[in-house]
C-alpha cells in the first residue's frame, strides 16, 4: 500500500486520511468505481499475487522487447512498471 501523507486539515472535513480508512482510492475494499457503472480492482493496493498474463502483440500495452506481463488480478499493472530492488526481486508499489 502507498504511504499515506498526514492530513493538514484534520477534523475540519471528511477525507480518507481523517476517516481512518487505509486506501483512499477504494476505501480498503480492493475495488473502486471508475465510472457510474464499472468497477475495477484497485491498482493502489493490489498485491499482484494472482500471477501474470503474458500479452501478445495484438494486445494494448504490448511493447516489443519489453516484459509484457500484466497482473492477473485485473488491476492493470504491467510487471515492467513495478520497481525492482538491487536483489532483482519484484517489490510492491
Amino acid at each position: 500500500m502507498p504511504v499515506k501523507k498526514k492530513c493538514e486539515d484534520k477534523g475540519t472535513h471528511e477525507c480518507a486520511d481523517c476517516s481512518g480508512v487505509g486506501c483512499g482510492k477504494c476505501k480498503d475494499t480492493g475495488w473502486y468505481m471508475y465510472d457510474h457503472n464499472h468497477a475495477q480492482v484497485c491498482d493502489e493496493c493490489c498485491k499482484h499475487d494472482a500471477g501474470w498474463w503474458d500479452l501478445t502483440p495484438s494486445h494494448y500495452g504490448y511493447i516489443e522487447g519489453e516484459d509484457n506481463a500484466c497482473c492477473k488480478a485485473g488491476c492493470g499493472t504491467m510487471r515492467r512498471d513495478i520497481p525492482v530492488e538491487t536483489t532483482g526481486e519484484v517489490v510492491d508499489k
